[in-house]
């Protein structure tokens, strides 16, 4: 199975701040924390495909374009990125021993809010994500590696469509509205970018 996404992400070093939580958590409607491990396979200086391995099942995910630098609102400035994930069962992964060499194991506890996304840009809060409607996540997450702690800011709209990213851009401005820390370009990039600095 496939799904194409349109995704911006923000990555940071440190601990998550607290007045980033907080801001999260006042919006409401926010998921419960989930925890988890993911083993990304090493693939060094690639920064377009991450294949990791998570409960059970393999994500092959590939950047298909990159939708350039967006102004969303002062101090918010990221990437926007078009990519397609494949989602296989862990049998893959043992027949192929991919993982089985070098991988980079990332814990992440992560709490998200739902938006559903109509045609002018507008959103209306839901309370559980479903990709064959248009629409977005917005996604905290606090990212544990062997150097440090870590944290993202993430977004993550589907189903694809020619409309899409200009409709996010016009409603992440409002959603983002009175985000507690600046959000600067340079921090903007993907998981396997981020992965490739490392």
């Amino acid at each position: 199975m496939s799904l194409t996404t349109c995704e911006m992400r923000w990555l940071f070093d440190g601990p998550l701040p607290g007045a980033v939580e907080r801001w999260l958590q006042s919006g409401g409607d926010t998921t419960a924390p989930t925890s988890r491990e993911d083993r990304y396979l090493t693939l060094p200086g690639v920064v377009d495909m991450g294949i990791k391995q998570r409960e059970g099942r393999v994500d092959i995910k590939g950047r298909l374009a990159v939708l350039g630098f967006h102004a969303i609102a002062p101090e918010i400035e990221g990437v926007a990125e078009r990519w397609c994930k494949w989602t296989y069962d862990a049998a893959i992964a043992d027949r192929l021993g991919c993982f089985q060499g070098d991988v980079i194991v990332v814990g992440k506890s992560r709490v998200q809010r739902y938006f559903l996304l109509d045609s002018d840009g507008r959103t209306q809060r839901t309370v559980q994500r479903d990709p064959t409607q248009r629409g977005f996540s917005l996604e905290l997450t606090r990212i544990r590696l062997a150097g440090g702690e870590h944290w993202s800011l993430g977004v993550e709209a589907a189903p694809d469509d020619p409309d899409l990213l200009a409709n996010l851009l016009h409603a992440l401005g409002e959603v983002l509205r009175g985000f507690p820390v600046t959000l600067p370009r340079e921090r903007s990039m993907s998981y396997p970018a981020w992965l490739a600095r490392l």
